[in-house]
């Protein structure tokens, strides 16, 4: 990438965060193609298009776009290794028809992806609770120093990242907690 390019993309994230929302410049099936190497992968029974590319860094992106608009509704980006990706950001544009629980779900069950998060904000903790009240063929679990853990996704405390509670006065469970990745895959 060019160094204007890339002063550019910096000068709109900074702009868009001070927007309050995240912006990439990437909008549109033509610019996946063009700037993250996406290929068709699959269509959802909803009509949307998902793609899959890369990006330099390595980083894999998952994009639903609208076949009548080839605007891209959601996208979810992450570090994809043997199925799973992990560190994933979810993203949603405005109008966008199709759920991030339902678009969680189909990469799932359609693509056999197991999605790993290591911190949520309440937003997307609510996405979870929908994928595990919605959708009973994909198991939500907890992992906590190499094993599995048992969750009720009942409970706030995994809205947060790992250290969250690190200086806080409050009980070694909770830290516990906010340490604890998620983990959705298909049953």
């Amino acid at each position: 990438m060019r160094i204007k390019e890339i002063i550019q993309e910096v000068e709109q994230i900074k702009l868009s965060k001070a927007k309050g929302t995240l912006d990439t410049g990437i909008y549109t099936e033509k610019d996946i193609i063009k700037y993250r190497q996406a290929k068709q992968i699959s269509t959802i029974p909803t009509g949307q298009q998902v793609f899959k590319g890369t990006d330099k860094s390595g980083s894999t992106y998952y994009y639903a776009v609208s076949p009548d608009t080839t605007r891209i509704e959601i996208s979810v980006r992450g570090i994809e290794k043997n199925n799973v990706l992990s560190k994933i950001y979810l993203q949603a544009n405005k109008g966008n028809t199709l759920t991030a629980a339902d678009f969680y779900h189909w990469l799932i069950v359609k693509h056999d992806l197991t999605l790993v998060a290591d911190m949520q904000t309440s937003g997307g903790h609510n996405v979870w609770k929908a994928l595990q009240r919605d959708h009973r063929d994909v198991n939500i679990h907890g992992w906590l120093r190499g094993k599995p853990v048992n969750i009720n996704m009942k409970d706030d405390e995994y809205t947060h990242g790992p250290g969250y509670y690190k200086d806080e006065k409050v009980p070694q469970e909770l830290k516990d907690a906010s340490d604890m990745l998620l983990v959705a895959h298909k049953k």
